[in-house]
Order: structure tokens, then C-alpha cells, then sequence
């Protein structure tokens, strides 16, 4: 997903204010942060259910 793409996401999420969203300094800071978070993991495994 490009920048534009995760932007768009957070948007429709409606969690971060627009004065947030359209500052273009502060998103390019947070974008790499962002990104990272979303990011799937696939070294990441849910525990075995224990029988």
C-alpha cells in the first residue's frame, strides 16, 4: 500500500483528526511509524489452543 492508500485507510477509520491528517510535515514524520504498525506480520503466530 502506497502512502496515499494507508492515508485512506486511517480516514475511513475515523480516528485521527483532519487538522492531524492535513498537516503534511507531521504526516510525513508518522508515515514510516505508521506504516510499520500495519504492516502484516508474518513471523507473527497465535498460541496453540492446549488440548
Amino acid at each position: 500500500m502506497d502512502d496515499n492508500g494507508l492515508l485512506a485507510e486511517i480516514r475511513r477509520l475515523n480516528g485521527t483528526s483532519s487538522v492531524v491528517l492535513n498537516d503534511d510535515e507531521l504526516m510525513r514524520a508518522a508515515l514510516p511509524a505508521l506504516r510499520a504498525t500495519t504492516r502484516p506480520r508474518s513471523s507473527t503466530r497465535a498460541a496453540p489452543v492446549p488440548r
